[in-house]
Order: C-alpha cells, then structure tokens, then sequence
C-alpha cells in the first residue's frame, strides 16, 4: 500500500454540515475583520446590523471552540468518581472540624428569659387569627409617648382616654365626644407663621384622628364625621380670616350635632312610636343610645309596655339599658342571649340598635343581633332597626371577618369571673402563647332577618338604603 492511500484512509471526508459551518464562520469572520478596520480608520459609532453580525461572528466563534474543547477532552474513568455516599460523608467530615464547632458555640450569644419570652410572644402574635381585625391598644402610654403628641389638645387626650378604658363604649357618644373635643381644639388653635390654617389645622385633626384609633379604632360614624369636618375645611380660601374661619368650623361642627344627631333620634323616635301600642312586649339586645331616647319618648307619651332586655357575655353591655328602664318604673325582664328562643314567644316586637347599615342593606351591629334577628324571624316577630343618617356606610360586608373591632380584655370582665367555675387566673390565660383570643364586638345581619330600618327620613326597607348613603355623599363629601 502506498503513502497516499494511508493518508487517505486515515484523513475522513467532512460532512455537508461541517463544510457550511466553517465557511460562515470563515465569512463571519472576514466580515468582522472589515468592520473592525473600517472603525478604526473611520472612527464611527456602529449600526446595529455592524453590531448584530458581530455578535454573530463571535456566537459562531465561541460556539465552534466549545465544540472542539469537547472533543478533545477524554471521558472519566468510573474509578475515578466518588459513586459511594461514605466517600462523600467522609469528605464532609473532614472539612467541619471540631474546632470550628466550638469557636461557634462560643461566638453565639446566650438568650435570656426576657427575649425569649419577648421572642414567643411575636411568634404567638404572628400566628394570630384574623391579625387584620384591630383592637384598642392596651398600653395607652405607648400611644402618649408618640412625639406628635405635643400637637394633639388635652381635652382630645382625655377622649381617647376615656374611650380606650371603655368609658365611652356607643358609636353615638363617642362621636359627640370627639366632634365637642375638635371645637375645643379649633377654639385654641393659632395658625403658625407662614402657614395657611386650612392646610396647617388639616394636619392636626390627621394626628387628633390617628391618636384616637390607636386609643380604639374609630366608629363608622366618626370616620363620616371626620369627612364633613374636612369638607368644610377645604372651603377655607386664604382671604377669610382665621377668627371668620374657627367660627364657620365651630358652627358646622354645632350644626352637625344638633340636625344629624339630636333631631335625627326625635325623627326615629315619632316614626317608632306610630308602631308601639299599649300592652306590647318589646325585645331589646344590648345597649343603644337610640333605644333608648325612642323608649323615653314612647313613656312620656303615656304608652304602658314591658321590655325584654337581652344580654351576652363576656361583657354585660346592658347593665345600662337594665338601670335605665327600672328607674322609669318599666316591667322589666333580663336575660341571657341562651334563652332567647324561650321568651320571643311572647315578644310582639324587636327593637334594635345599630353601629351601621352597608349598601348591600346589611346590618352591622353589636354581636348576637344577627342571631337575635334569625331567632325573631323564626317567630314571625318584626325586627325594626334603628340607625341614623349619619351611621350609613358605603362597604359592602356579608360576614363579620373582613372588616370588625375585637376586644382585648375578654378575661377580665366580671361576667366571666363570676361564671368560671375553677377561678382560672386571667393573667395566666392571657400569657399563654398556645392561647389565641379572638372577642369580636360586632356581628352582620342579612337584610332578609331585618323587617324595617328606621331613620330620620322615615321607616325603610333594606333595599333602600343606597338612596340614603346617595344623600350622604352629596352632603358629607
């Protein structure tokens, strides 16, 4: 055999495939090589076609070296990787010293009781249920060391004081208390120079409003309040005086009081007293401002009546209405919300209070209204529901978890002592991190348990109740 016919043996033919790969990377590269000599002579920015074929050239470039490193690197002998764990184990081993783990300990700090403790309670307060739902904040003095506080007037202190140890507890007196804490604040209030009041007194009612969610969270009727006190705030121009203007606030805030709170419970009180006749049995859940004031009418009118009042626990919130009655010299019976189903078969009807009405017509009040409803209903006995203008919402709420105010001290109460038969330490209950305390303070009503909304423009039916907030909108906003 010659040495022509061993060459060729030994050199194989390059397939289709290889040939055109090494003509345009030969032909990418040429046409790089141009570019590059025509920036260097010219010293011009590139196009993007330059600099996309040279992206090109150097994709093949880099492709074509990868492909030949591959080929000249020989496989692994089996001998030669690690296929047993105990190889690997072994590795570890040898890497993590026993003087690295002491060095560890001895740089980690030591917890004490304290953070530990601190540490389980945060756990314990992420794993709250319903964490979104506020409550009222405990320690007040976390809320008084705020540094805004300098700016906030002592007599709105002493509101969210009163409000935070459950002094005040009704959405209607607490709306009272701030609106007459606001007139004295804007009474006191002196613009600082180089400051317009409008803008400079927005931001201190903000602060005022903070302070008091932290103290407990607002009342629907507040926060209503709280729009028609900015509204008329926005109306300032800077050509009124600051006297002219502290006297329009002070007057609107007068007028508020007075249309929507007092006339508005004189209103209720005429169209519930139509429904009132001599001899009835009237139910009443709880403790309302507004039932009130429509019961003290309904006796002065010389109406004969007995009253059902029907209380919950952990908190005996009718304690009030209970004292109330018995001082006018009312026939009064009291319960527990257990035994609802036993006295509604002689109740003729249900008066109820309300925190809010929402725009899908459903009612927001005090816990155990809806059940209270369910069981009136049951009986074919009328729910009439009392709310003001001014207590009408835009949300839209069908159960009692989106949107709720929870109660704090659910142990503390003197229902609960009283009805625990092996003394349980409240302290001890509360510190218990496996413990989650959920005490909601109000519960949602459907429309169809409710027969009646009565309100200052008249007695209506659910499904009205947007034409209501329509008004609120045009009036407080």
């Amino acid at each position: 055999m010659s040495a022509v016919e061993t060459n060729a043996t030994q050199t194989q033919p390059k397939t289709k495939e290889q040939l055109k790969a090494e003509r345009r990377a030969q032909f990418e590269a040429q046409r790089a090589q141009q570019l590059n000599d025509k920036s260097t002579e010219k010293s011009k920015p590139m196009t993007k076609s330059e600099r996309r074929a040279l992206q090109e050239a150097q994709r093949a470039a880099k492709k074509e070296k990868t492909l030949s490193e591959a080929n000249a690197v020989k496989p692994l002998s089996s001998k030669s990787m690690p296929t047993e764990k105990s190889d690997i184990k072994q590795d570890c081993k040898k890497e993590i010293s026993d003087n690295s783990i002491n060095d560890a300990k001895s740089n980690t700090p030591l917890v004490d009781a304290k953070s530990r403790s601190a540490l389980e309670n945060k756990q314990s307060k992420k794993l709250k249920i319903f964490p979104h739902i506020p409550s009222r904040e405990e320690n007040i003095n976390i809320c008084l060391r705020s540094p805004d506080v300098n700016r906030i007037h002592p007599l709105v202190i002493q509101v969210g004081l009163r409000m935070n140890k459950a002094l005040i507890t009704e959405s209607t007196p607490r709306c009272v208390a701030m609106l007459t804490a606001f007139k004295s604040l804007i009474k006191d209030y002196e613009t600082p120079p180089q400051k317009e009041l409008s803008r400079d007194l927005k931001e201190v009612l903000d602060k005022c409003k903070e302070f008091l969610d932290k103290c407990r969270p607002l009342s629907i009727s507040m926060c209503n309040a709280m729009k028609m006190l900015k509204m008329h705030l926005t109306k300032i121009t800077p050509q009124v005086s600051d006297k002219q203007a502290k006297e329009n606030l002070i007057s609107a805030i007068n007028e508020f009081i007075h249309q929507e709170i007092e006339l508005a419970l004189d209103a209720m009180s005429d169209y519930v007293l139509e429904k009132i006749n001599s001899e009835d049995v009237i139910l009443t859940f709880g403790s309302s401002h507004s039932v009130r004031h429509i019961l003290k009418k309904a006796l002065d009118s010389g109406k004969k009546f007995r009253v059902i009042v029907v209380d919950s626990r952990p908190k005996p919130h009718a304690e009030d209405m209970l004292q109330f009655l018995v001082k006018n010299n009312v026939q009064v019976t009291y319960v527990l919300i257990n035994a609802a189903a036993y006295v509604m078969k002689e109740v003729t009807k249900v008066l109820l209070g309300a925190h809010s009405i929402l725009a899908n017509g459903y009612v927001m009040a005090k816990l155990g209204s809806s059940q209270i409803a369910l069981v009136a209903q049951a009986y074919n006995v009328p729910v009439l529901v009392c709310c003001e203008g001014y207590k009408f919402s835009e949300k839209v709420l069908t159960d009692s978890f989106v949107y709720n105010e929870a109660e704090p001290d659910m142990f503390e109460s003197r229902c609960f002592n009283e009805i625990s038969n092996n003394k349980m330490d409240s302290l001890s209950i509360k510190m218990n991190s496996k413990l989650n305390i959920l005490n909601l303070i109000y519960d949602v009503t459907p429309p169809d348990f409710v027969s009646m909304v009565v309100t200052e423009k008249g007695i209506i039916p659910c499904n009205s109740v947007p034409a209501v907030i329509r008004r609120n909108v045009t009036k407080f906003q």
